[in-house]
């Protein structure tokens, strides 16, 4: 299932490179930017 889910919100994925508490970079890659409707 949450693979499926991935491809499915697979263009709306956020691209970024944050930085921790520590200072190392690294990047989220469950994050998307979706209407609450195409979730519900």
């Amino acid at each position: 299932m949450e693979h499926l889910l991935h491809k499915f919100f697979a263009d709306a994925k956020v691209e970024l490179t944050m930085i921790d508490g520590t200072g190392s970079e690294y990047t989220p890659d469950e994050w998307y930017s979706v209407p609450i409707e195409a979730i519900e």
